[in-house]
C-alpha cells in the first residue's frame, strides 16, 4: 500500500506493529474506498492511533471517521447516478415529443397518375384547405 504520510516518527515496536497489520491486511488496505480513506491525514492519523493503542474509544472513532466517509462516496454515486439518468429520461422524452406527430409537407399522395404533395394542396387564399388535407390524408 502506498502510504500517504509517513508513520517514521513512532518508536521501534509501534512502527513494526504498524507495518505488520498492513502486510497482513494487505488485500483489504488496497482498496479504493479505504485507500481514498487514508489518503486524508486526518483519517491516517485515526487509523494509526487505532493499531498502535486499540481501546474501544479509538476503534469507534476510527469507524465514524469512515462511515462519514464511506457515505460521503456513496451520496456522490447516487446523485451522480441520478443526475445521469434524469438528463438520459428528458433528452428522451424530448426527442420524443419533438419527433412524435411530424406533418411532413413534402409528404407524398397519390392521386391518379399525378403525385402530389400536402404543401402543394395547401394554399393561403383558400377557406377549404382543411377539407382539402383531411380528405387527402385517407389515401396515404
Amino acid at each position: 500500500m502506498n502510504k500517504p504520510y509517513s508513520y517514521g516518527k513512532l518508536k521501534g515496536g509501534l512502527e513494526r506493529s504498524v507495518v505488520n497489520f498492513i502486510q497482513q491486511y494487505k488485500r483489504g488496505l488496497s482498496n479504493r474506498v479505504v485507500k481514498s480513506f487514508l489518503y486524508n491525514q486526518e483519517h491516517f492519523h485515526l487509523f494509526l492511533k487505532a493499531i498502535c493503542f486499540p481501546t474501544a474509544d479509538n476503534i469507534e472513532e476510527l469507524n465514524q471517521a469512515f462511515r462519514r466517509h464511506y457515505i460521503v462516496i456513496r451520496l456522490t454515486h447516487y446523485l451522480s447516478k441520478l443526475l445521469s439518468h434524469t438528463s438520459r429520461d428528458y433528452y428522451h422524452k424530448h426527442k420524443k415529443r419533438q419527433y412524435h406527430c411530424l406533418l411532413i409537407f413534402d409528404q407524398p399522395i397519390n392521386k391518379g397518375d399525378s403525385v402530389e404533395t400536402i404543401g402543394n394542396l395547401i394554399d393561403i387564399n383558400e377557406s377549404d384547405t382543411a377539407e382539402k388535407v383531411i380528405n387527402c390524408q385517407g389515401r396515404l
